[in-house]
């Protein structure tokens, strides 16, 4: 198992982007929210072999069922993350426990990709020393590491990780919750809203948003890349020949430093541009009303740019 930014200013106005997920990016999960089959009838405990869930295979001993949010019995309350219905997971015997699985279809080698999920835990009685591990795998790979639960959760957690997928590395794509527990009582964990979407880069500058002529000022550019990264800085289109680091040094700043600094992220993924804009003139009088204003349309000003995004 592998484990794994005139009377003259210097007004900085940060214009960033920050590319995740794309707006409905395909869920490669089949019925991740556990919508797809109709609730039996009542809340109850079905043998692992007996009850049918879209999608997933059931394995080992234990039992599973579906609960609604309407419902009082697992979720105390608690709605569920996504829709209306949750899958429950229970190991009341033995210490191995049940575990379930899906073959996850449509991920490209060398591709990026984030799994998420939510998951709430159910530890018997409050008089009874239960414990609970569970940790999720895809393939061969330890995606959440075994995590041992002692108390009830009193809210859902949700857990996220980014990957990037190689064949190599993880072979067939199985993805499966595990878990097992020392008797003492039932102990249970619930599943919602699980999913694996494709993604890119996310990536921010980030920068003084005032500064003056003489000062220095560095931009910076924070981002998830994976793995060896590489960064090309531009002013106004033009490559910055030198500046191959996430940190953009100004020194000595003067009114030709004014202009659009971008800058391009690029990992084994995929490569993503975003961009800082920078106004550059000569003081901030404090108490000049032109300086408020401009102060305040800066404050006013948010949004995405998108320049540029590729693929490797």
């Amino acid at each position: 198992m592998k484990v794994k930014v005139l009377s003259e200013f210097v007004l900085v106005i940060a214009v960033m982007l920050i590319f995740a997920a794309a707006a409905g990016a395909q869920n490669l999960v089949v019925n991740g929210s556990f919508e797809a089959d109709p609730f039996p009838g009542e809340v109850g405990y079905f043998p692992i072999e007996q009850l049918e869930c879209t999608g997933w295979t059931k394995g080992g001993d234990g039992r599973w069922g579906i609960n609604r949010s309407a419902d009082p019995w697992f979720i105390s309350s608690m709605n569920a993350p996504d829709g209306n219905q949750v899958l429950f997971v229970q190991k009341n015997t033995g210490t191995d426990g049940a575990t379930v699985s899906q073959t996850i279809a449509g991920m490209e080698d060398g591709h990026r990709y984030v799994l998420s999920f939510y998951l709430n835990v159910r530890l018997g009685s409050a008089t009874r020393p239960d414990l609970m591990d569970i940790w999720v795998t895809l393939g061969d790979v330890e995606m959440m590491p075994l995590t041992r639960f002692q108390y009830n959760s009193t809210e859902y957690y949700y857990l996220s990780f980014p990957f990037v997928y190689t064949e190599a590395e993880f072979g067939e794509p199985v993805l499966t919750f595990h878990n097992s527990y020392e008797p003492g009582g039932d102990t249970s964990y619930t599943l919602d809203a699980v999913s694996i979407v494709p993604t890119t880069i996310n990536a921010n500058i980030s920068g003084p948003s005032i500064a003056v002529i003489g000062q220095n000022v560095a931009l910076t550019v924070v981002s998830d890349a994976i793995g060896e990264t590489s960064y090309t800085w531009y002013k106004d289109g033009v490559e910055l020949v030198g500046e191959a680091f996430n940190t953009l040094e100004l020194i000595n700043m003067s009114a030709e430093d004014a202009g659009v600094y971008s800058v391009t992220v690029t990992d084994s993924t995929g490569s993503l541009t975003v961009a800082f804009t920078l106004i550059v003139v000569e003081a901030l009088p404090l108490g000049s009303q032109l300086g408020f204003l401009l102060v305040i349309i800066a404050a006013s000003i948010s949004g995405f740019v998108l320049l540029r995004r590729s693929e490797a």
